[in-house]
């Protein structure tokens, strides 16, 4: 039996230096622990349930990811982005570890003009994260028929007023089918489900990454 070598070293980063490049970023799955040691930087996608839940385990985590991380960002993905694999709307929260957090952004991305929804054949490209890139380098807050698509919140606002609500800029308007009762009460209890078991599995992962079991 061969003896387990590991794979994680510096050869694409110094190659990458070489090349001129001086912010070099990797990429890790939430939970699975970085190769090269500890976590300074992350961009994790989250369901909306976290942003809005109020029971004590979220509380708590975003309590710790803010004074802890510099959650400086809330990207506020349109829906179907990950169709048909799942309905459930996400987010992308950027954090770093500079220093905590004293401002968080939200920007809603909205549905580009020329997709009704996302799908397997028809998925999100890079191109539909333009307005965020552009946004990314002169931020400013934006108000769209009364509702916020970007806006500001100091941690203090985010603390008090907010109650570590994080589901600011979501979407105002939705079309919704039209189902018989019966047949809505069960869609509903299906999404809860999943919705339920999509956060408990996230919030393992987020505590794990945040660096073990938040309390």
């Amino acid at each position: 039996m061969k003896k387990h070598e590991s794979l994680a070293d510096l050869s694409l980063e110094n190659e990458l230096r070489a090349q001129g490049c001086s912010l070099i970023c990797g990429v890790d799955e939430a939970g699975a622990g970085p190769l090269m040691g500890p976590v300074y930087a992350a961009a994790v996608i989250l369901p909306d349930g976290f942003l809005f839940g109020t029971d004590n385990a979220k509380v708590n985590i975003k309590k710790k990811l803010l004074s802890e991380f510099n959650l400086h960002t809330v990207i506020r993905m349109p829906g179907s982005v990950f169709a048909p694999y799942t309905s459930i709307t996400t987010n992308i929260l950027f954090f770093d570890r500079t220093k905590a957090t004293e401002e968080t952004w939200f920007y809603r991305l909205d549905m580009p003009s020329d997709r009704k929804h996302f799908s397997k054949t028809k998925p999100m490209e890079l191109k539909h994260f333009d307005p965020v890139v552009e946004w990314w380098n002169d931020r400013q807050e934006i108000t769209l028929d009364g509702f916020d698509k970007a806006k500001c919140y100091t941690a203090a606002q985010i603390a008090g007023e907010l109650g570590y609500n994080l589901d600011q800029c979501g979407y105002p308007h939705k079309e919704e089918e039209i189902l018989a009762p019966m047949d809505l009460m069960q869609r509903y209890q299906e999404e809860r489900a999943s919705l339920n078991a999509e956060i408990d599995r996230v919030l393992a992962d987020l505590s794990a990454l945040l660096g073990g079991a938040v309390e």
